[in-house]
């Protein structure tokens, strides 16, 4: 029951290694998770064919009621510091 009271986690990395990890931290209740779509442009997608080392693209978390994060890719990863989070929103970081 205590896994169920944590917030979103965004994992970051390839199916073998995770590079990065933050948790969404808000007010909103634990049942109340966000989709996850990925843009290189203005069109959200559900997945991308992505190559080459320089990996450029954003995380768009979006909830039921329209509420968007978006958490820039640059060079292959994330950017905290340029995401674009409502008031109430942190991205916190994982070890």
């Amino acid at each position: 029951m205590e896994k169920l009271n944590q917030p979103p986690l965004l994992q970051y990395g390839t199916d073998k290694r995770v590079a990065q990890r933050f948790s969404v931290l808000s007010s909103r209740e634990y049942y109340d998770s966000p989709e996850m779509f990925v843009s290189t442009s203005a069109k959200l997608e559900k997945s991308l064919e992505l190559n080459g080392p320089e990996l450029t693209f954003t995380i768009v978390l979006r909830y039921n009621d329209g509420v968007e994060l978006r958490i820039p890719i640059e060079a292959g990863s994330v950017r905290p510091e340029k995401a674009t989070l409502p008031a109430g929103y942190v991205l916190q970081e994982e070890k």
